[in-house]
Protein backbone atom coordinates (compact mmCIF):
# COMPACT_ATOMS: atom_id res chain seq x y z
CA UNK A 1 0.00 0.00 0.00
CA UNK A 2 3.05 2.21 0.24
CA UNK A 3 3.13 2.49 -3.53
CA UNK A 4 0.01 4.70 -3.45
CA UNK A 5 -0.05 8.36 -2.57
CA UNK A 6 -2.65 9.72 -0.17
CA UNK A 7 -4.56 11.24 -3.09
CA UNK A 8 -4.58 7.93 -4.99
CA UNK A 9 -5.83 6.08 -1.91
CA UNK A 10 -8.70 8.52 -1.53
CA UNK A 11 -9.77 7.74 -5.11
CA UNK A 12 -9.89 3.98 -4.48
CA UNK A 13 -12.95 2.24 -3.09
CA UNK A 14 -12.82 0.41 0.22
CA UNK A 15 -12.99 -2.89 -1.66
CA UNK A 16 -10.07 -1.99 -3.92
CA UNK A 17 -7.99 -1.05 -0.88
CA UNK A 18 -8.96 -4.34 0.78
CA UNK A 19 -7.82 -6.13 -2.37
CA UNK A 20 -4.39 -4.51 -2.17
CA UNK A 21 -4.11 -5.26 1.56
CA UNK A 22 -4.84 -8.96 0.97
CA UNK A 23 -2.50 -9.00 -2.00
CA UNK A 24 0.40 -8.01 0.26
CA UNK A 25 -0.65 -10.21 3.19
CA UNK A 26 -0.16 -13.95 3.47
CA UNK A 27 -3.34 -15.62 4.65
CA UNK A 28 -6.75 -14.08 4.89
CA UNK A 29 -8.32 -11.62 7.29
CA UNK A 30 -11.74 -11.54 8.86
CA UNK A 31 -14.15 -8.81 7.85
CA UNK A 32 -13.68 -6.63 10.91
CA UNK A 33 -9.86 -6.73 10.78
CA UNK A 34 -9.89 -5.95 7.07
CA UNK A 35 -12.36 -3.09 7.50
CA UNK A 36 -10.30 -1.61 10.35
CA UNK A 37 -7.15 -1.83 8.22
CA UNK A 38 -8.90 -0.02 5.34
CA UNK A 39 -10.07 2.73 7.72
CA UNK A 40 -6.56 3.05 9.17
CA UNK A 41 -5.05 3.48 5.72
CA UNK A 42 -7.65 6.10 4.79
CA UNK A 43 -7.29 7.77 8.19
CA UNK A 44 -11.04 7.62 8.78
CA UNK A 45 -12.99 6.55 11.84
CA UNK A 46 -14.33 2.99 11.95
CA UNK A 47 -18.09 3.13 11.43
CA UNK A 48 -19.65 -0.10 12.71
CA UNK A 49 -22.84 0.60 10.75
CA UNK A 50 -20.92 0.16 7.47
CA UNK A 51 -19.29 -3.19 8.30
CA UNK A 52 -22.33 -5.08 6.99
CA UNK A 53 -22.14 -3.26 3.66
CA UNK A 54 -18.41 -3.92 3.51
CA UNK A 55 -19.04 -7.64 4.15
CA UNK A 56 -21.69 -7.75 1.41
CA UNK A 57 -19.34 -6.05 -1.03
CA UNK A 58 -16.61 -8.59 -0.29
CA UNK A 59 -19.07 -11.43 -0.86
CA UNK A 60 -20.30 -10.13 -4.19
CA UNK A 61 -16.89 -9.17 -5.59
CA UNK A 62 -15.54 -12.15 -7.55
CA UNK A 63 -11.95 -11.31 -6.61
CA UNK A 64 -12.52 -12.32 -2.99
CA UNK A 65 -13.10 -15.74 -1.49
CA UNK A 66 -14.70 -16.49 1.87
CA UNK A 67 -12.67 -19.27 3.46
CA UNK A 68 -13.99 -22.01 5.75
CA UNK A 69 -12.54 -20.28 8.81
CA UNK A 70 -14.56 -17.10 8.08
CA UNK A 71 -11.65 -15.10 6.70
CA UNK A 72 -11.56 -13.43 3.32
CA UNK A 73 -8.67 -13.90 0.94
CA UNK A 74 -8.04 -13.34 -2.75
CA UNK A 75 -9.48 -15.96 -5.04
CA UNK A 76 -6.34 -16.01 -7.16
CA UNK A 77 -4.33 -17.28 -4.19
CA UNK A 78 -6.40 -20.44 -3.90
CA UNK A 79 -6.55 -23.32 -6.34
CA UNK A 80 -9.89 -24.72 -7.31
CA UNK A 81 -10.13 -28.42 -6.60
CA UNK A 82 -12.39 -30.27 -8.99
CA UNK A 83 -13.70 -33.57 -7.69
CA UNK A 84 -15.24 -35.98 -10.13
CA UNK A 85 -17.09 -38.66 -8.31
CA UNK A 86 -17.11 -42.23 -9.53
CA UNK A 87 -20.86 -42.23 -8.98
CA UNK A 88 -21.32 -40.51 -12.34
CA UNK A 89 -19.60 -43.41 -14.11
CA UNK A 90 -21.86 -45.90 -12.33
CA UNK A 91 -24.93 -43.90 -13.36
CA UNK A 92 -23.76 -43.89 -16.99
CA UNK A 93 -23.26 -47.67 -16.93
CA UNK A 94 -26.73 -48.15 -15.43
CA UNK A 95 -28.25 -45.89 -18.06
CA UNK A 96 -26.56 -47.85 -20.85
CA UNK A 97 -27.85 -51.09 -19.32
CA UNK A 98 -31.38 -49.69 -19.14
CA UNK A 99 -31.18 -48.57 -22.77
CA UNK A 100 -30.02 -52.02 -23.83
CA UNK A 101 -32.91 -53.63 -21.91
CA UNK A 102 -35.44 -51.25 -23.44
CA UNK A 103 -34.13 -52.13 -26.91
CA UNK A 104 -34.79 -55.80 -26.13
CA UNK A 105 -38.32 -54.92 -24.94
CA UNK A 106 -38.94 -53.05 -28.21
CA UNK A 107 -37.86 -56.10 -30.19
CA UNK A 108 -40.23 -58.31 -28.19
CA UNK A 109 -43.12 -55.88 -28.75
CA UNK A 110 -42.43 -55.76 -32.49
CA UNK A 111 -42.50 -59.56 -32.72
CA UNK A 112 -45.79 -59.63 -30.78
CA UNK A 113 -47.31 -57.02 -33.06
CA UNK A 114 -46.28 -58.99 -36.14
CA UNK A 115 -48.10 -62.06 -34.81
CA UNK A 116 -51.44 -60.25 -34.40
CA UNK A 117 -54.21 -61.19 -36.79
CA UNK A 118 -55.67 -57.86 -37.93
CA UNK A 119 -58.29 -59.38 -40.24
CA UNK A 120 -60.60 -60.42 -37.37
CA UNK A 121 -61.09 -56.85 -36.12
CA UNK A 122 -61.68 -55.29 -39.54
CA UNK A 123 -64.69 -57.48 -40.37
CA UNK A 124 -66.93 -55.60 -37.96
CA UNK A 125 -65.81 -52.14 -39.11
CA UNK A 126 -68.62 -49.90 -40.45
CA UNK A 127 -68.23 -46.50 -42.15
CA UNK A 128 -70.82 -43.92 -41.12
CA UNK A 129 -71.51 -40.54 -42.83
CA UNK A 130 -71.92 -37.36 -40.81
CA UNK A 131 -75.59 -37.16 -41.80
CA UNK A 132 -76.25 -40.58 -40.31
CA UNK A 133 -74.61 -39.52 -37.04
CA UNK A 134 -77.00 -36.57 -36.64
CA UNK A 135 -80.09 -38.76 -36.89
Amino acid sequence: MKKFTKEELNLLSHIDIAYHILEEKNGGMNTLELYKEVCKILSVEVNEDKIGDFFSSLNTDKRFLLLENGNFDLRKKHAVKVVIEEEEEVEEEQLEQQLDESDEDDIDKTEDEDNLDDSDDLGELVIVDEDELEE
